[in-house]
């Protein structure tokens, strides 16, 4: 039999087209079979069979649960995460578990901080932490965790108010509690908010999450249930301690009293930014002693409202010029200071620093020294023991020593000046009731009543005179009868309210001279508010020598004055350091009301 050779040809054909569609359709099924193991897998890791339709995209805002900073081998727990190349570094704890507690899978985090205190720049890692072992109580820096994973890392500079975004690598984030490390590198140190900062605007990790339609949402404070800040171990423990543990104070205000904070929260969001930029300046122009206004105001509405929000406030600016503090030279080599502007003040104050700026703002770091030392439950909250002893450590040797001993007739102590004379005066009763040593009383004394031994015995007592009507006047010079000023003389005022109050030689009835000076001599006009130039009541009245505060301390003495300064005194009526008079006035309205502030603890 023959075969035709197209016969052959077209079997061949035929042949090798059957091949191919079978071949093709193993490929084929081959393909579709690998295609569709995906959407398998990627309903797997849903936790679902639902189609992606069924899918929708949240998110929510978490806030830390714990937040500090470390620096060297000690751990902060304040208003500020401080950050610093090598020296300061953040930590903070979200608890996200309640994403995964809903079957959401985590698509994007975004970090947000706001820079407070302490402006800087230079580059910030943010890295995913090795462990969540550590609590803000903790008083040791073993339990921190290390740096892994690095999130994200940025570069900018960051002034006081800004508030920055940064987005996360969410593929490294787990719905379950994380730890974020945050890392200063070449760069000026800078601050943050943190989730304490009076400000209420804390750092915020806000995540998008992936889960199906109808599951119900996250309730805000869910984050936080179950977390206390410390560890089921340390149940039994602290339970047999409870009764060792201070009672705090009670912080209750009425109406009156909140009425002021209020003032004073409307004053210090203005103020703010001035002061933390004045404490940041090294103090070569005089800053620190502007900035003191701001430390007396925190001061007073602290203790007046119990919110340590604004102790908090106070430390930080404190803590500022403490940081910038520098070694000095002349009479004061050996020590730190700030040298002041060699082209404005010359090269004395230049290599030395300048007497009156620094006691005009140490007589209010050292009341607040005295007020956290007569607060044992304060004390034991946080790390204010930490912070108080670093600052005390700093006020007795590089304040206090530096110039009571750069001259041998203590003339750096003992000023030409009633007001200058009185800064010591207070540092010196504040530091003696801290540490009971004589030096400090002897100071105290001798400028009050006994007589400095370098102006012939003189003193404030021997320079005060009857008034007329009950009020009481002064001379500003020891050795000459010049009037005291309102202006300078406000601080006198501020100094002997303190010390009353410290139960230190000077009386009520010395109290109630001065109220009847400020109410019925100095206070000419109410609007706008003048004083007079002098506190005998000469000079012409003016709107800013109304703006010496320290008079209206007597208020607390003194009803119809204190009610007066309701009616008068506010934000915008006062046209000089707004925050301390509405401080001054909130704490007169607590003593009226109570008798006594809520800080101290201890009186």
């Amino acid at each position: 039999m023959k075969t035709y050779p197209t016969k052959v040809f077209n079997l061949s054909i035929v042949c090798i087209a059957l091949f191919v569609i079978f071949s093709c359709n193993r490929d084929e099924d081959l393909f579709y079979e690998a295609v569709l193991e995906e959407p398998d897998i990627l309903i797997e890791d849903d936790n679902s069979g639902t189609e992606d339709g069924d899918f929708e995209i949240r998110s929510f805002t978490f806030s830390p649960t714990n937040d500090v900073f470390r620096q060297r081998d000690e751990i902060h727990d304040q208003s500020i995460v401080r950050l610093e190349e090598s020296n300061r570094t953040g930590y903070l704890m979200f608890d996200l578990s309640p994403i995964q507690e809903i079957a959401g899978i985590i698509t994007d985090a975004e970090f947000e901080f706001t820079v407070y205190s302490d402006q800087g720049n230079g580059d910030i890692g943010f890295y995913l932490g090795t462990s969540n072992d550590w609590r803000e109580e903790d008083n040791t820096v073993n339990n921190l965790p290390d740096a892994s994973t690095q999130l994200n890392r940025i570069n900018d500079s960051y002034q006081v108010g800004d508030t920055k975004q940064v987005n996360l690598q969410a593929v490294n984030l787990q719905p379950e509690t994380i730890s974020l490390v945050v890392v200063h590198e070449n760069g000026n140190d800078l601050a943050f908010a943190s989730k304490e900062h009076p400000s209420n605007n804390g750092p915020k990790l806000t995540v998008s999450y992936r889960v199906p339609k109808g599951t119900r949402s996250i309730e805000q404070g869910e984050e936080q249930e179950g977390n206390s800040g410390g560890s089921a171990g340390d149940t039994s423990s602290q339970g047999e301690e409870e009764d060792d543990i201070p009672t705090p104070p009670d912080t209750t205000m009425d109406d009156d009293v909140a009425y002021w904070k209020e003032q004073f929260d409307i004053a210090w969001r203005e103020q703010y930014p001035k002061s933390v930029a004045q404490s940041e300046s090294g103090n070569t122009r005089q800053e620190y002693y502007f900035m003191s206004y701001a430390i007396d105001g925190l001061t007073q509405i602290w203790q007046a409202t119990g919110d340590t929000r604004y102790l908090d406030d106070a430390l930080d600016l404190i803590e500022n010029t403490i940081d910038d503090a520098v070694p000095v030279g002349g009479l004061n080599a050996g020590y730190l200071g700030w040298p002041s502007d060699l082209n404005r003040y010359g090269e004395k104050r230049n290599q030395e620093g300048t007497n009156l700026w620094e006691s005009f703002l140490f007589r209010f770091v050292s009341s607040i020294l005295r007020i956290m030392h007569q607060s044992p439950s304060l004390m034991a909250q946080g790390d204010y023991r930490q912070r108080y002893d670093a600052i005390l450590q700093f006020t007795e040797t590089q304040i206090w020593e530096k110039w009571y001993t750069s001259k041998s007739n203590l003339g750096n102590i003992y000023r030409s000046r009633s007001h200058m004379s009185s800064h010591w005066a207070r540092i010196g009763m504040e530091l003696y009731l801290i540490t009971g040593r004589q030096q400090y009383l002897e100071v105290f004394e001798n400028i009050s009543y006994a007589g400095m031994p370098n102006f012939d015995g003189a003193s404030l007592r021997a320079r005060m005179f009857d008034n007329g009507g009950g009020a009481i006047a002064w001379y500003e010079a020891w050795d000459k009868d010049q009037i005291q000023d309102v202006n300078h003389g406000s601080d006198v005022v501020s100094f002997w309210v303190n010390a009353y109050e410290n139960g230190m030689y000077w009386s009520m009835n010395d109290m109630l001279g001065l109220v009847a000076t400020t109410k019925n001599v100095v206070w000419t006009r109410n609007n706008p508010i003048e004083f007079t130039v002098n506190v005998d009541g000469s000079g012409a009245a003016n709107n800013r020598d109304a703006g010496s505060h320290g008079m209206i301390a007597v208020g607390r003495f003194d009803e119809s004055l204190q009610a007066r300064i309701r009616q008068y005194y506010n934000p915008k009526s006062v046209n000089y350091q707004e925050s301390q008079a509405m401080g001054i006035a909130a704490l007169n309205r607590k003593i009226l009301n109570d008798g006594v502030p809520v800080y101290p603890e201890n009186r």
